[in-house]
C-alpha cells in the first residue's frame, strides 16, 4: 500500500515539474519576443524621437524613405 502512495506522490512531483518547465519556457519566449518592443518604446520615452535611429522603427523608416523620394 505504501508503494502505491509513494508512486502517486512521485507521479505528482513529475507532473508538477513538467508544468513548471513548460511555464518557464512560455515566459522566456514571451519576454524574448516582447523585449525589442519594450526597449524601443523606453528609448523613445527617455531619449526622445530625435535621438532614436529610425532604422529601429520600420514605419518611421518607410515614412522617411517616402520623404526622400518626394524631395527628389
Amino acid at each position: 500500500m505504501r508503494e502505491i502512495a509513494d508512486q502517486g506522490v512521485r507521479n505528482s512531483y513529475i507532473q508538477q515539474k513538467q508544468i513548471t518547465v513548460t511555464l518557464l519556457i512560455v515566459l522566456i519566449f514571451f519576454f524574448a519576443f516582447w523585449m525589442p518592443y519594450i526597449v524601443y518604446s523606453m528609448s523613445l520615452v527617455f531619449l526622445g524621437e530625435e535621438r532614436v535611429d529610425p532604422v529601429f522603427n520600420p514605419i518611421v523608416s518607410e515614412r522617411e524613405r517616402g520623404r526622400e523620394r518626394d524631395a527628389r
